[in-house]
């Protein structure tokens, strides 16, 4: 059985440990997770709004953070984005990541944001496929060159 919970800015260190791991598959760094609240912190103050859902694992006597959905918007320019959709591996292949981008995206259309935008990295093909199961279409692929 699985609840989902909000997390907003000020209780967003909850996410750290998925988030971080949600980095760590992506094998990115993006300045870790502090880098990543601070970005999310500066939006705010510039206008926009966050809203981030966790779903929990209420199989266990504590709940365990199984995944989170983590999206950004504009209500004056209307457009909004999923910051970041995590999984933890052992919850993926059961509609789980299907229910958290429903809630990222059910929290955009309560807040009439008509332009919705995800990431998805490269290679992720079920992300890419679950994505466009929501009517997502890729725009562009951006590459990267480390030195």
């Amino acid at each position: 059985m699985f609840r989902f919970e909000k997390a907003d800015l000020p209780g967003l260190d909850r996410l750290r440990p998925l988030w971080q791991a949600a980095l760590a598959e992506l094998g990115e760094d993006r300045g870790g997770f502090e880098a990543c609240r601070e970005a999310l912190c500066a939006g705010t103050a510039g206008g926009e709004r966050f809203y981030a859902a966790v779903l929990v694992d209420l199989a266990g006597e504590t709940g365990r953070d199984a995944g989170f959905v983590a999206v950004s918007y504009d209500r004056e320019a209307s457009c909004g984005r999923v910051e970041m959709l995590y999984l933890d591996p052992e919850y993926r292949g059961r509609g789980l990541g299907r229910q958290l981008l429903k809630m990222g995206l059910s929290c955009l259309e309560i807040h009439c944001i008509r332009e919705k935008r995800i990431a998805v990295p490269y290679g992720g093909g079920a992300a890419l496929r679950l994505c466009e199961s929501f009517g997502f279409r890729p725009q562009r692929v951006e590459c990267l060159l480390r030195s």
